[in-house]
Parts: structure tokens; sequence; C-alpha cells
């Protein structure tokens, strides 16, 4: 399936009419597609468009208030492909409206399962669209031609008087059907201000209808520029100009034009390209007061140029390119002459205004020594590892291996731009087509917890009734509590329960403890009507009693655990692929009895069984240093697979958020628990690793798995045991309770038996550090390396027989797993993905 046949199925929810241009599909299209849409629809038309198997929604331009181009890029072995929709609710140009949606899709007719206009809509919409824009390509003076003579003369002027008035109208038909083409282009601007002043004559309102609503459009691209600033490091040699060029072809659909410039911004006046530069460090450094004054200069030069020279180019959605940029004098300063002092420097870039995408590119010295001698290989080494250190710090740079072809290292940077800009577009989207993502989520949850969604549907109250043929009654009451990372609550009326509830929330910042303490006094005082919405659990009461049990699964708990009347609270998860409900059971005293994972796809369902699973082989052992819940109950209901679980006893407390003797106890019975001993190659750890690795589509990340970390594994560890015992799989502060001189640690979903030893530790230092400690790439990795050897961890290594070379090789196994699991299963962002990639080139020594 192509992917204008992929769009026609896409479709199909949707009130559209495809306004021209669509004899040759579903097979090609030669531009982008125009299509008129019900306003109603552009929500339901994004969604489809997001939902493309075989492309990515890379871009939306939105050229008037009511007119929105999307574009999406798809990878087909020969660069990029893309597909453009135009979607409009009207049409509108040069301040005025000429169609309604209505009028757009009136009388549209079926074709080839495409709905299109009808052949009057399309010649008075190409009548006005070519007069508005004074050209008429030569396929389009054919389908006009080819429009006038199945309408016929008399219907054609009949159309073209309407929109032209009686002057011009009739002859404009006449000039085409006799292919005078000549004479009409050149009485262009005189048809214009006919078309003008016969829509203001019928609608004197339609210019203040116009711009009501372009102010606020204007004002979102100013704040959200559709453009792109990249700049390209490396040294010389490495292939940046090549890159440049390729870059600026393949990525000319995606942007409304590219433009690319070197160095600086060159506002304050920039010297002639000339010669390329042989020598870059023949000529003498400046004195410190010269070299102050230059960088003075500089500073100016690259302000003032982002602010009147590159941000307005990225407003108008151009592309531009930096070929090296102001970091090159942190990396380089000899060859710029430099002489000043470097925190000066430092300081100046800290300012400047930078680009959103970093491109280094990296290769060997002496690879670089073949294309290029002007500086010697002991100063190649280390420019490289001066860029690549620059890279591991700036959180929006990526590394590319320039040493393949200029092809494959074109195409690994053009995935990451489009992915960015994927990414990009998902963070805008709200401000485009507003989400009520309250009602999103409760949809979800509708479908996961209710085995008949037609019976019984969540709702944020008062938002009405799903299905008006039947009679709803509300079963149960929550408040809804939302939490900025996507997560959200649904805490019970009753006072003690929603305090219960708040347990479901296991806060880690001080913001977040203080909003979580908050919220407790406020259900102690009542006065969490105030703070949070409504949501209620509508019942159809056309069903009978037996029915009703089996339609939520709320009154199936009741059944299962038989406890008499229960409250329960809800947490919903962190959106993404696993996502899944939590269920708090609190019994009549208001005391918490259980907890409740449901599973609803074959992915949560394996995690929740998993966690079943692990449970009860673990309980068959007395561990020390932790406890755990225990498995009240398991098992399906309406191919669901959920778990009750156990609530802890006694009063537990947040776990500490570093590492100490109490989490590497825990670490240390774990390995005890069974450790052994085996080739990695041999291992299924292995196995499922490199599958999963195959099934990554990005190209970039796919690369880096492929070329970097697997190769160094295979190599270093080719006949090689190391140790592998049981992992929690997911052991962080979030998962960790304190209680009894002990670790309460529950999430066991995640859990295996054998992974390589090492898993759990480096586990929790990197997300500590990523998720509570916001470091980045460079800083990651120096703690990770550290953190897991010092004197808390060094029993653990020296019993499992764990040299430091052992050591970070295992780290480069859990960051693989990590990366090939995020990478895969799309649960990690893009700047986490960016992350993993840049630690594991570190460890490869790239």
């Amino acid at each position: 399936m192509n992917m204008y046949q992929e769009f026609g199925r896409a479709l199909k929810e949707t009130e559209y009419t495809i306004l021209h241009g669509w004899q040759s599909l579903p097979d090609y299209h030669k531009s982008d597609l125009d299509i008129a849409i019900n306003p109603r629809h552009l929500k339901i038309l994004e969604k489809s468009l997001l939902g493309f198997e075989s492309a990515r929604l890379v871009q939306m331009l939105q050229h008037e208030s009511t007119c929105f181009h999307f574009i999406l890029a798809a990878k087909n072995g020969k660069g990029i492909k893309y597909l453009q929709i135009d979607a409009a609710t009207d049409y509108r140009r040069n301040g005025l409206i000429y169609f309604s949606s209505e009028e757009l899709t009136r009388a549209r007719q079926k074709w080839k399962g495409f709905w299109v206009s009808s052949p009057e809509m399309e010649l008075a919409y190409l009548l006005v669209k070519k007069t508005l824009k004074g050209e008429t390509p030569e396929h389009q003076k054919k389908r006009l031609e080819y429009l006038i003579g199945e309408l016929g003369e008399m219907s054609s002027t009949m159309i073209s008087t309407e929109l032209f008035g009686n002057e011009f109208g009739p002859i404009v038909i006449s000039w085409i059907y006799k292919e005078n083409w000549s004479v009409l282009e050149s009485n262009v601007p005189k048809l214009k201000r006919a078309l003008m002043m016969e829509t203001v004559k019928k609608d004197p309102l339609n210019p203040f209808k116009y711009w009501i609503n372009e102010a606020n459009r204007i004002l979102r691209r100013w704040l959200n520029p559709t453009g792109l600033f990249i700049a390209v490091l490396g040294p010389d040699g490495v292939g940046k100009s090549t890159l440049i060029k390729r870059l600026e072809h393949e990525l000319s659909v995606a942007f409304r034009r590219t433009e690319n410039f070197h160095l600086r911004p060159g506002v304050l006046g920039k010297k002639p390209e000339g010669e390329p530069v042989t020598d870059p460090h023949g000529k003498p450094t400046r004195s410190y007061l010269l070299s102050t004054l230059k960088i003075l200069y500089y500073f100016t030069d690259y302000t003032l140029g982002y602010l009147f020279k590159i941000y307005p180019k990225i407003i108008r959605s151009t592309m531009v390119i930096s070929d090296r940029y102001c970091d090159d004098l942190l990396v380089d300063p000899v060859r710029y002459r430099y002489g000043g002092s470097f925190w000066f420097v430092k300081l100046m870039c800290y300012f400047i205004p930078r680009p959103r995408l970093y491109l280094v590119l990296d290769i060997p010295a002496d690879k670089i020594l073949k294309r290029k001698q002007e500086v010697g290989e002991e100063e190649l080494i280390r420019q490289r590892k001066a860029y690549m250190d620059l890279a591991v710090r700036l959180p929006n740079a990526f590394i590319l291996d320039s040493g393949g072809t200029p092809e494959k290292v074109a195409d690994d940077a053009s995935e990451i731009i489009t992915n960015y800009l994927h990414n990009r577009y998902m963070e805008r989207s709200g401000s485009f087509f507003p989400n009520n993502d309250k009602m999103n989520t409760l949809a979800w949850l509708t479908s996961v917890l209710s085995a008949n969604p037609r019976g019984s549907f969540f709702t944020i109250k008062g938002a009405g009734n799903r299905d008006k043929s039947l009679v709803w009654e509300t079963t149960y009451e929550f408040k809804y509590l939302p939490v900025k990372d996507g997560r959200a609550y649904l805490l019970p009326l009753k006072r003690k329960p929603a305090e219960n509830g708040l347990l479901l929330y296991n806060a880690q910042s001080e913001k977040a403890k203080a909003v979580k303490a908050l919220l407790k006094k406020r259900y102690i005082i009542g006065l969490s009507s105030l703070l949070l919405n409504s949501v209620s659990v509508m019942t159809s009461r056309s069903l009978n009693i037996r029915e009703k049990s089996e339609v939520l699964i709320f009154e199936y708990l009741k059944e299962v655990m038989n406890l008499g009347e229960l409250d329960f609270a809800l947490s919903l998860g962190t959106p993404g692929p696993h996502r899944k409900p939590v269920i708090q059971i609190n019994n009549g005293e208001g005391i918490v009895v259980g907890y409740v994972k449901v599973g609803w796809n074959e992915v949560t369902n394996s995690l929740v069984r998993n966690e079943a699973d692990t449970i009860k082989k673990l309980s068959c052992t007395s561990f020390n240093s932790f406890g755990m819940p225990s498995v009240l109950h398991a098992g399906w209901w309406h191919d669901r697979y959920f778990t009750i679980l156990s609530s802890p006893e006694g009063h537990l407390l947040p776990a500490s958020k570093t590492l100490n003797i109490m989490y590497m106890n825990v670490i240390n019975d774990l390995a005890d628990f069974n450790t052994r001993s085996m080739l990695v190659r041999e291992s299924d750890f292995w196995a499922v690793l490199l599958n999963r690795v195959n099934k990554v589509k990005n190209g970039y990340f796919r690369s880096v798995l492929k070329q970097k970390g697997i190769p160094r594994i295979e190599k270093a560890l080719n006949n090689i045991s190391l140790p592998f015992h049981m992992s929690h799989g997911d052991f962080a502060p979030w998962n960790t309770y304190t209680g009894n001189d002990k670790i309460f640690l529950y999430d066991w979903e995640y859990a295996r038996p054998y992974v390589p030893a090492g898993y759990d530790l480096f586990h929790y230092i990197f997300q500590t550090n990523v998720f509570l400690e916001k470091r980045n790439s460079d800083e990651l990795y120096r703690a990770v390396l550290s953190d897991s050897l010092n004197s808390l961890t060094k029993k653990y290594w020296e019993k499992l027989g764990v040299s430091t070379d052992s050591r970070n090789t295992l780290f480069l196994l859990y960051l693989l797993d990590r990366f090939s699991i995020a990478a895969s299963e799309g649960a990690g962002s893009f700047q986490e993905l960016n992350q993993f990639s840049k630690i594991i080139m570190l460890l490869t020594d790239i």
C-alpha cells in the first residue's frame, strides 16, 4: 500500500473533498493534495495522519487561519518521499474569504474510493485560485479547458459571472475556451480586482471575518516558527559542506526554502569566501586586547544576526544551516587567532542564541588525513576529542559517524531532523487543534476497565452522555488529579480513601511533595472541589443486575475480595505503550487492602502477568533486605490479565534518593538468589536484545546499536563468561519505600531471572541522574561509572568476580538493552534516546 492509498483509508472518518488534481490517484500525485474539510473533522484528520504506518507527520504550515499544510515524510531506501496535504476549512487569500467549507464540499462525488469536487465546484475553485496566484501551469490549463467542455459554455459562463461579474465573467470563459491564454494572463490584475469587488459586494463583512482570526495565527507563527536552525560542526575534512548540500536537497520539501552560512550570520560585514583555507593555524595569534574586541564583535554579529536575519527566516519556514558556529571558538581558538581568556569565549557562547540542532561529524584522525592535511594528526586527535566533549554536553547535539558514504551520512542526518520535526509537531499539536487530554484519558480508561464500553463510560461530570438512546446513572464519583508528565489520578470523594489514594502518587521532587501535602490538607478541610474536576462513571440502566456486574471491573473486584462495600482510587499510569491503570482498594473502614494492576493489550497483559509470576517465585525465599507485596489473586477478566497485590504492613516512608547500603543489600540479595555464569552470546538476554535491535525503525538509532554497541560487545566478550542474576528491572526510588529497616520494593513488571550483573545498580544510578538530577550525557556517563565503583559497591563486584574493564562492558550491555527497548517500542523520548546514543558512543571510544 502506497502513501496515497493509506491516506484514502485514513480519510474515511472525515467529511472532505479533494478539490482538484485527483486523476492520478491512488498511484501518485504531482504536488500537494488540496482538500476541503469540515472544521469539526480537523482533529480527526490530524489523528489519522499521526497514525500513518508508512510515514511520519513532520510539519504543519498554517498559511492562512483556516488552511493547514500537512507534510509527511517516509524513508523509501532512496532518500525521503513526501506526502503533502493542504487541508482548508474554507478558501481564503489576500484578505478575503471566497468559499466556505459547505460550498467546497457541496455536490461532491465518489471517485476510486475518494470524495472529489463536482465539475462546477472544481471550475470555480480553479478560476479563483489561478487568478489570485497569477499563473496557471500547463496541466491546469488543460483541466480548465476540459471542465468548460464538459459543463458547456453556458453553465461555465454562469459560474464565471458569479465570480467576476457581468463585465469579465463571460469573457474569461471565452478566453479559456479559445485557448487565448496570453490575453487572459495579461488581464490578471483586472480580474483580481473584479473578483475582490464581487466578493465584498456579496458580503461587506467579509474582510472583517478574514482578519478576526488572522492576528492569532500570525502571533502563533512568531512564537512557534516552523523553520529550523541547524549547526554542522567537526574538524576540516569530515564532510560538512557535502552534508549541508545533501540536506538542502533532501529536506527542501519539508520547508518553504533552505539557506546556509559559514560560521556567523555576517550582518556586520562578511569577508568574501575567497580561496579555501589551507593553513588554518598559520597566522599569528592576536593580542589579548584585540582578541577580546574581536569576540565582542562576534557576539554583536551573532546576536543581531539571529534577531534580524536568522529568526525572521525560520518564521518564514526556512531551514537555516550554519557551517560551524560560535562553539568552534571553544574547540579551535588558534584557527580564529584568539589569544584571550577561554572563560570569556564560554560566557559569550552562553548568551548567544543557539541552533535548535547540532550535527557533529566525526571520523578517526587517520581517515581525515587522507582527505585533508591542513593540520597534523596530533591536533586532529585533540580536536576530535574536543568536539565529542562538546557534543555530549549539548542536549540537542547528535554525533554522526561520517566515515561511511556521503549518502549514508545524509540519510542519518535527515532521519535525525525529521524525527526532531515530528517531536516538535507533537509538542505543539495542542495549540493547532486543542486536545482534550482529560477526555482522551478517560476514554482510554473506559476501554480498559469496562467489559462493555457501550454499557458504561468515564466522563467529566456534566459532560453529557455517550449514547442518547440509553438512560445512564452515576455509579462511582472521583476527583481528577492531573500531573505535569501526563499521569493522572482518580481520588474517591470520601476523605480517608482519598488520603490513601494520594499514596499512589510517589512524589520525588520537593515541589511535587509540597503539592501532595497541600492536596491532603485540602481534603481534610473539604475544599478539594475547588481544585479538582469531578469524574463520574456512568452505567446504563437498561442493563440487568447480572450484566452490570460484568460491565465494570470494580464490581468484579468486589466479588473477588468479598469484603463488603469498597472504595477505589486509581493511578492512570505514565502515557506510553506500557500505560496501565493501578487500582487501590479501600475497605469500609478506610483501610487499604490491596492494589490491582490491569493489563489491556498483549504487552501490558504480559507485564502484569510477569509481575505476578515473579512475586510468587520470590515469595518462596525469605529476604533480609527487602519486602514485597504478595499476590492475593491473579487471573483473566474479559481478555485482560489483572493481579491483586497486598498492601504493605506498617508505616512506610519514602526511600532515599541516593544510593545507600540498604539499596546495595537488595541488589546483593538478588544476586545471591540465583547467580550463574554464562557466555553473553549464548544467553537469552542477548538473543532478545538482538531481535529488539532489528525492530528499531529509526535508522540513526539502529546504526548506533548495530555499528557501535553490538560490535563492541561481540569483540570484548567473544569467549568470556559473565555473571547473570535476578533483576527487579526498574530499580529506582519511585518504586521503593522504607520501613522496619527494610526496603519495600514493588513494580516487578520488568523483572527477569537472568540479566548481566550490575543491571539494577546501573539502572538506579542512571534513572536518578536523568530524572532527579537532570544531568547531561557527559555528566551522566561519569556519574554512573564513578558511583557504580565505590566503597558501597565494592563487595558486590568482588563477590561476582567482576573487574573494572568488565564493569564498563556490563554498563554498555545495560545501555544497549534499555536503548533498544525504548527505541523499538516507542517508550523513550527523542532527547532520551539521543542521550543513550551519546553515552554508548563514549563507551565504545568513538
